[in-house]
């Protein structure tokens, strides 16, 4: 499970009845390979090559020849924003009040992300791509860990919309932008470092 074989050569590898869940075989070769039983959930197969007949059995799982497309339900609800995680093939889509964390290779969502309680604006993965940090209307800042989908901290000195987030490049700060203000926080922390104000139109990004 979760194994990485990417352009592996499996030709005629005897595979019945393996657990391939969330493996990778991006441009693996598995020609001639035994693969009665074998289970595929959320493998990634782009541009494998696959015995004539395969039949892939696994909720998510990306086709050799399938592109990505990705669902939200419903699907006439607005993206406000997305960002793309540094190290790996997931995107991260404010959707509405909610943000769908999706698996490219599968189109699959990962997780929701729910505990906003207005539309979110903005939305920013950390540098090590473990949490990632979500503005939205309610006036808030929320930052999520990933591993568990859960709220690590909420950042609530905002008095307007909060319509930007941003990491600094090494991670140890974290700006987010409102109608109100520029803010800077510590976000392992919480503790705001420094407001900036010097304007009087609404802030966009």
């Amino acid at each position: 499970k979760g194994a990485r074989l990417d352009r592996a050569d499996l030709t005629g590898a005897d595979l019945t009845g393996a657990c391939l869940d969330l493996a990778s075989l991006i441009g693996a070769d598995l020609s001639g390979a035994q693969l009665a039983g074998t289970t595929w959930r959320r493998a990634r197969l782009a541009g494998a090559t696959l015995p004539s007949g395969t039949v892939l059995a696994g909720r998510g799982v990306a086709t050799p020849d399938q592109l990505p497309r990705l669902q939200f339900d419903p699907p006439t609800s607005s993206i406000n924003a997305i960002a793309w995680h540094p190290e790996s093939d997931m995107l991260a889509a404010a959707n509405g009040a909610h943000i769908i964390i999706w698996d490219l290779a599968t189109s699959v969502p990962l997780a929701t992300l729910a505990g906003h309680s207005s539309w979110v604006n903005a939305v920013a993965y950390s540098p090590d791509g473990a949490q990632l940090a979500t503005a939205s209307s309610d006036r808030t800042v929320r930052l999520w860990d990933l591993a568990t989908g859960t709220t690590l901290m909420t950042l609530t000195s905002h008095s307007r919309w909060v319509r930007a987030v941003a990491y600094s490049p090494d991670g140890t700060r974290l700006a987010t932008a409102g109608d109100d203000a520029i803010r800077v926080w510590e976000p392992t922390t919480g503790n705001l470092l420094a407001t900036l104000t010097s304007w009087t139109n609404s802030m966009n990004a």
